[in-house]
């Protein structure tokens, strides 16, 4: 199974310059213009990549799993021609923590935000211990009105990559307890994440920049400038 090492590499780059750029110059002031920088800077850089017609990005689509009555909204899923590759959730607070057992920042609605991520985990699970089903999860613009062919749906890609990204105030802890705590909600349900799991924190401070933790490189700052893109693996 190929990793999205792409992908991957995409969305370490463009959430660097939205923490560095669109939100140390102020102009980010809820999740929903976090939503519109990240969104931005992906298209666009999906384009640069060679990638712009096979992508396609859903800010808030409905998710449901077909004869269940599980339903989500992620933050953002992106699809390539044919498939969900991966599901995006964000939380925006700077001026909280994560400090305690979820966390001051996690409290509000992080429960479902995971348990989103958590759900879609445990539909591959199944897929990929019985070859004979499909997934019961699909993805679709169910409000669009117009032409015929313009909209299509899109299951989940075996190897999709699970995202959680995040700003949040710099505690007092340790930054890998922090972000392991995301990873062990997957853990102690059993759920093996097949396209892997990538946490992107920004920790904010008084008078300073935030500082980058990628979970994928060793907790140290993302360089923007890191982008060796291969098509192969997208």
């Amino acid at each position: 199974m190929k990793r999205r090492t792409v992908l991957k590499r995409q969305l370490e780059k463009v959430w660097a310059e939205c923490v560095q750029f669109d939100y140390a110059n102020g102009v980010v002031n809820g999740e929903r213009a976090l939503q519109a920088c990240l969104y931005h800077r992906l298209t666009e850089q999906f384009k640069t990549d060679g990638m712009g017609d096979r992508r396609r990005i859903f800010i808030e689509p409905t998710i449901y799993a077909k004869g269940r009555t599980w339903r989500r909204m992620p933050d953002m899923v992106i699809c390539d021609t044919r498939n969900v590759i991966a599901v995006v959730e964000l939380k925006f607070h700077p001026r909280a923590t994560l400090s305690g057992q979820l966390g001051d920042a996690l409290r509000d609605g992080a429960e479902k935000d995971l348990d989103t991520l958590l759900g879609v985990a445990q539909d591959l699970n199944e897929v990929s211990a019985n070859t004979d089903i499909a997934s019961h999860i699909e993805v679709s613009n169910e409000r669009y009105l117009g032409v015929h062919g313009a909209i299509r749906t899109y299951g989940l890609a075996d190897n999709l990559l699970l995202v959680w990204a995040g700003i949040y105030k710099k505690s007092g802890g340790e930054n890998a307890a922090l972000t392991e705590r995301l990873a062990r909600v997957f853990e102690d349900a059993g759920v093996t994440i097949h396209g892997g799991l990538l946490e992107l924190h920004a920790q904010t401070m008084a008078e300073a920049h935030p500082v980058l933790i990628d979970r994928y490189s060793g907790w140290k700052t993302f360089a923007v400038e890191n982008c060796d893109c291969d098509d192969s693996l997208a």
